[in-house]
């Protein structure tokens, strides 16, 4: 997978990311204050990206929930354990966060296509 090109919403400088890493909040890598990363330019092999935000609404947004839980659970086989606001995957050797996750989900094209699909289904 490539690496979109994002801009600090503090000091405004663009830089190289990780796709996968859309929608979370980082210490830029240039003036290290914290910042969303959001996208200025994409590469081309993220076309079926959901960002860190729409796949967190995607869990916690009930309707879909029902939908895109099962899905996960048959793909890494484990179970959703909420715990007030904070979610994690539990599997038989660990725990997984939504980041976690959604970084695997990110950076297998299959999964990634199938997750798209369904998100666009869900938001017609």
């Amino acid at each position: 997978m490539g690496e979109i090109t994002a801009k600090c919403q503090v000091c405004s400088k663009k830089y190289k990311m990780e796709h996968y890493k859309i929608g979370l909040t980082i210490n830029c890598p240039i003036c290290n204050n914290l910042t969303e990363v959001v996208v200025v330019k994409y590469s081309s092999n993220s076309r079926y990206q959901i960002t860190y935000k729409q796949f967190s609404n995607l869990l916690f947004y009930e309707p879909h929930s029902k939908v895109i839980l099962p899905i996960i659970k048959k793909w890494f086989n484990c179970e959703a354990i909420f715990n007030g606001k904070v979610m994690v995957f539990k599997t038989g050797t660990g725990e997984f966060s939504v980041e976690n996750i959604h970084k695997e989900i990110q950076c297998n094209p299959r999964l990634q296509y199938d997750l798209y699909q369904e998100a666009m289904t869900l938001w017609r």
